[in-house]
């Protein structure tokens, strides 16, 4: 333990650490000028217990103060640092001890022992961070001299007791910042989802207690580029552009109003006090015109535009739930004007819009749930009755178990982050189905998978595809990629060609989805790799009736037949619409006549029993299935 004396300070060899370092280190405890605390009141007693000291302080020494965050036995709060004993103290490792203040040159004359005061002995025990600064000091003081000091143990207990002072601030410090991790987005530092409920409920709260002409705007703000930014220049450019965009809602909001961070690529303002709508509108505009600004990053333009929805207390709702609901409606509603523009909600919106927003947050908790995976529908042979692949449909589980078709996500699909989200989740059940079928020695034949636009249009889907088939053992033949006819057209198709292209030339087969609804042409079957042609399901639904669709079926069969390709007939739900097609020199099917989409494990019993029973008639519960039936009619 070292111990010194009055005038030994020039023997303990100190160095002083960089003042500006040491006071960083104080003001980052953040503890100047708060209230007073039980944990470091009860230190102090008991230094001045253990020492029998009148005074004990826990002081900090600032640039021109020093400051009590606890004092025994003095009223003041702080003392000017020029007559600071604890300015003393933080020059050295060890105890300060002064046993006669009057009789040392440097406190002689201090007001602190000529004053009122009338300090005569002084001991204080520098508090050292973890850092090695000295920030201040846990100090006893009496009016009294103590020509011995203090005895070994009570020096001992004043180092111990310090100790436990800078343990208490790290605590402290530990503890507050948890509560900022609990209440801030760490990427952005602006407030999080939590702490944005909390303050519009406290905005709606005061509101409510006011007249009616007081308003409150929720303000929803989402990207329209984000993704893009993300796969293109990669997570680090993504990041940079969310602090970006942070900066900017920071420096736009004024006092009393909140930005914060929702998730992703969400943010949202309340806007306590916000007036008129026209006030708003013209509020937005100017964030937008600040989004807009060039933002140039390791030497890439980022695009940070974004589309904004607003509701306003108490227009549009009186509670925390709806305003958000609402404002979320809105922005999608922007999204939908074109992006890169304003939307105030309004009632007459429709249940469409409500809509799309519900099933796009169901389908966002899906993904995070595990929730969205494939069935199978079988497709079959009309010459063999074997079953030769299948085509995966996605499928939804809600909160509440239920399990919704396609139909009722489509808007998703519209998502680019969505469509590609709901893409990876497809895949990655796909693939473990698909190894766990073969590793129980079932053959499932193909597994069609149907790609939206916003998957094909990334740079690197045929690359993620190859790779998961490759990690999981599955051979691209047994894969077909499955795209509609608007595919084609519109933006992005250069894109969409390069990415079929290279899944062709890695052996996964290419089919056209709904042929003859759309806008698809003999051009484009030139064009773009296609290996099969599946004929839509309005073609075969009146086949029995009108010979014109049989007609146009006819030719598209041919048509197929002298390009090499494949043909597979959709939505076939009777024995006699089978019995045509097959007559007319259609192979592969697939319909309700045949079974449902049905869950990877009937799938697997499906392929199973049709494997052991070949031609013979197979009924079950789920599934209903005639292999003979085409030599029967």
């Amino acid at each position: 333990m070292r111990i010194f004396h009055g005038g030994d300070e020039a023997a303990i060899g100190w160095t002083r650490l960089g003042e500006a370092e040491r006071l960083a280190a104080l003001r980052n405890y953040q503890i100047l000028d708060t209230e007073a605390e039980l944990s470091f009141d009860r230190i102090s007693r008991a230094a001045a217990d253990v020492c029998g000291a009148p005074m004990a302080l826990v002081s900090l020494v600032d640039e021109h103060r020093q400051w009590f965050k606890s004092k025994i036995g003095v009223a003041a709060t702080e003392t000017p640092r020029s007559i600071s004993f604890c300015a003393h103290a933080i020059k050295q490792d060890g105890l300060l001890i002064v046993p006669d203040t009057s009789a040392d040159p440097r406190f002689a004359d201090n007001p602190l022992v000529t004053g009122p005061t009338g300090v005569r002995f002084y001991a204080g025990a520098p508090l050292h961070t973890p850092g090695g600064h000295r920030i201040g000091t846990l100090c006893v003081l009496d009016r009294k001299v103590r020509a011995k000091g203090l005895t070994a143990m009570q020096s001992r207990m004043m180092q111990t007791l310090s100790a436990q002072v800078v343990a208490e601030l790290e605590l402290r410090r530990t503890m507050a910042r948890l509560e900022w991790l609990v209440h801030h987005d760490t990427l952005t530092g602006l407030p999080n989802r939590l702490m944005c409920q909390e303050r519009l409920t406290e905005a709606l709260a005061a509101a409510t207690s006011r007249s009616n002409a007081y308003r409150v705007g929720v303000v929803m703000l989402d990207l329209d580029h984000f993704k893009q930014v993300n796969d293109v220049f990669g997570h680090a450019a993504g990041d940079a552009l969310l602090k970006r965009v942070a900066a900017i809602l920071a420096g736009f909001i004024r006092p009393g109003e909140t930005a914060a961070r929702l998730g992703g690529d969400e943010f949202i303002l309340v806007l306590p006090d916000c007036h008129t709508n026209a006030a708003l509108l013209q509020r937005m505009d100017d964030l937008l015109e600040r989004l807009r600004q060039p933002y140039l990053f390791a030497g890439n333009l980022l695009d940070g535009r974004a589309s904004i929805g607003i509701a306003v207390f108490p227009v549009h709702s009186r509670d925390v739930g709806g305003l958000l609901k609402h404002a979320d409606t809105a922005m999608y509603r922007a999204k939908s004007a074109g992006r890169g523009s304003v939307s105030i909600y309004r009632h007459d919106f429709g249940a469409d819009v409500e809509r799309r927003v519900d099933a796009l947050n169901a389908v966002h908790t899906a993904i995070r749930s595990g929730d969205i995976f494939p069935y199978y529908q079988p497709q079959i042979s009309l010459l063999t009755g074997a079953i030769v692949g299948c085509e995966a449909l996605v499928r939804l589980r809600d909160s509440a178990g239920k399990v919704h078709p396609p139909k009722e996500i489509e808007d998703a699909f519209e998502d680019r982050d969505l469509g590609i989200a709901i893409g990876a989740s497809m895949l990655m059940h796909i693939v473990r189905d698909m190894r766990g079928w073969l590793a129980a020695g079932i053959d499932p034949g193909h597994v069609a998978i149907n790609a939206s636009a916003v998957e094909l249009r990334r740079v690197d889907y045929a690359e993620t595809m190859f790779k998961t088939l490759a990690q999981s053992g599955i051979s691209p033949s047994r894969i077909h990629v499955e795209v509609t006819e608007s595919v084609f057209v519109g933006r992005g198709s250069e894109k969409i060609e390069d990415t079929l292209r290279a899944l062709s030339a890695g052996g996964i087969k290419i089919a056209l989805d709904d042929f003859g609804t759309g806008f698809a042409s003999l051009s484009h079957l030139k064009k773009f790799p296609v290996d099969i042609i599946k004929i839509d399901r309005s073609f075969i639904a009146n086949l029995q009736q009108n010979s014109f669709d049989v007609a146009i079926v006819t030719a598209v069969i041919k048509l197929a037949s002298n390009l090499g390709m494949q043909i597979i007939a959709e939505g076939v739900e009777t024995a006699r619409q089978a019995n045509i097609l097959r007559s007319i020199g259609c192979d592969i099917v697939q319909g309700y006549y045949f079974a449902r989409a049905l869950t990877a494990d009937k799938y697997a019993a499906m392929s199973e029993a049709v494997t052991t029973a070949g031609m013979k008639r197979l009924i079950t519960e789920d599934f209903q299935f005639d292999a003979g039936f085409a030599n029967a009619h």
